[in-house]
C-alpha cells in the first residue's frame, strides 16, 4: 500500500460552555403590597427558561430582557411582586435557569419591610384655639424598611387644617412632623387627629387624641 493514500487525522478541541447564573444589582426590597426589581446575569447557550423557587405563597416573579446569542452574556430584569398579607421578614429564594438539558441557579434574599406610626409626645398633642402647632412623632421601621413616606392628616374640628409632607424614612425610628392649625372659637376638649402614611401601594392610618385647651382663664 502507498503511504500517499493515508489521510492524516486532524485534531480539534471541543469546549463545553457551562451554564452560569449570577445576581445583578441590589437584592430585592419591598413592602406588602409592593414590587421590587433586581436582575440576573446568564452565561451559556440560549434559549433560557428562568423561574423562581422558594418564594412565599402568593409572591410571584417575572423576567424581561433580550436573550443574547452565545458568546454574549444575557442580562435579564427580574420583578418580584408581593401581595397584601405577607408578613415583614427575610425570605431566601432561588432563581433557577434551564438551558436545554443544563440547569443552574443563583440564591437571592427578598426583604419585606414595613413601618408603624407612633403617637406624638404628650407635650405637643394639644393647642389653644386660634393657634398653629408643629407636632412631632415617629415612624418605627420593621425589617430594615427604608423609603419615602408621604404624610397627610386631618383634625376633626370644623375650620381646622393639617399639613403633612414627604419624609425619607430609614433606621429604627424616623422623626416626622405635621402642622396643625386650630381655629379661633374651637371648643376645648379632646379631638381626633388622623394621620395617614403612604409609600407605594402600602398605606397605614392611625388616629391619635388631640386636645384643644384654653388656659386664658
Amino acid at each position: 500500500a502507498s503511504d500517499s493514500k493515508i489521510t492524516t487525522r486532524q485534531s480539534f478541541n471541543l469546549t463545553v460552555q457551562p451554564l452560569l447564573v449570577n445576581p445583578v444589582g441590589a437584592l430585592p426590597e419591598t413592602t406588602s403590597p409592593g414590587t421590587s426589581t433586581s436582575g440576573i446575569l446568564i452565561v451559556g447557550l440560549p434559549p433560557y427558561v428562568p423561574k423562581c423557587s422558594g418564594l412565599p405563597v402568593g409572591v410571584t416573579c417575572s423576567f424581561s430582557g433580550v436573550q443574547e446569542p452565545y458568546p454574549q452574556d444575557t442580562d435579564l430584569s427580574m420583578t418580584v411582586t408581593v401581595p397584601s398579607g405577607i408578613a415583614p421578614g427575610t425570605y431566601p429564594f432561588n432563581v433557577d435557569v434551564k438551558s436545554g438539558p443544563a440547569d443552574a441557579s443563583a440564591g437571592f434574599t427578598l426583604y419585606i419591610g414595613d413601618f408603624s406610626l407612633q403617637p406624638p409626645n404628650a407635650s405637643n398633642d394639644w393647642a389653644p384655639p386660634g393657634s398653629t402647632i408643629n407636632i412631632s412623632f415617629s415612624l418605627q421601621t420593621l425589617d430594615n424598611f427604608s423609603g419615602n413616606v408621604n404624610i397627610t392628616c386631618s383634625l376633626d374640628v370644623s375650620g381646622s387644617s393639617c399639613t403633612g409632607g414627604s419624609f425619607l424614612v430609614s433606621g429604627s425610628n424616623s422623626p416626622v412632623s405635621i402642622s396643625v392649625t386650630v381655629p379661633s372659637g374651637a371648643s376645648p376638649g379632646m379631638q381626633t387627629l388622623s394621620v395617614t402614611a403612604t409609600t407605594g401601594s402600602l398605606t397605614h392610618t392611625a388616629a391619635f387624641p388631640f386636645y384643644v385647651a384654653d388656659y386664658s382663664g
